[in-house]
C-alpha cells in the first residue's frame, strides 16, 4: 500500500499528473488531498499501490535506496532546497523541516552516488 502522509506536507498537498486518458498528454500539475485519494475509486487505487510496490521492490533489487534527510542539516550534494519554513526553534534552522519528494541513491562497490535529490525546504528563524 503506498504510504502517502499529507502531514509531511505544504498544506496538507500532494503533487498528481492530471493527464488525458485517450492521448496521454499532460494536462497540467495538480495536487490532491487526503479527502480526495480516500474517494478514488478503491480498484484504481489499488492497483497504484500495487505498482509502487513494485517499484519499491525493483529499485531495492538494484541496490537503490530512498533518501530520507528529514531532521538533519541540509546537505547540497544529497538534498534540493525548494523553500522555506519559518521555525521558532534555532537549532531547526538550516535543517530539513519537510521532505517534498523523495530522493534516491544507488550504492555501487563502496561509493554512494545520488541518483535523485530529495526536493525539501529547510528552516529559518522567524523574524
Amino acid at each position: 500500500m503506498i504510504s502517502l502522509n499529507f502531514a509531511k506536507t505544504i498544506d496538507g498537498l500532494l503533487p498528481a499528473i492530471v493527464q488525458d486518458h485517450q492521448t496521454k498528454e499532460v494536462l497540467m500539475l495538480a495536487y490532491i488531498n487526503k479527502e480526495a485519494w480516500e474517494k478514488t475509486d478503491e480498484i484504481w487505487r489499488k492497483g497504484i499501490e500495487g505498482i509502487n510496490n513494485q517499484l519499491m521492490r525493483l529499485l531495492e533489487s538494484y541496490d537503490v535506496k530512498v533518501i530520507d534527510p528529514k531532521g538533519t542539516s541540509f546537505d547540497p550534494y544529497r538534498d534540493e532546497a525548494v523553500g522555506t519554513e519559518v521555525v521558532e526553534d534555532e537549532k531547526l534552522v538550516d535543517t530539513i523541516v519537510t521532505v517534498l519528494q523523495r530522493g534516491y541513491e544507488l550504492q555501487v562497490d563502496d561509493t554512494t552516488e545520488v541518483i535523485r535529490h530529495a526536493r525539501v525546504t529547510t528552516g529559518v528563524l522567524k523574524n
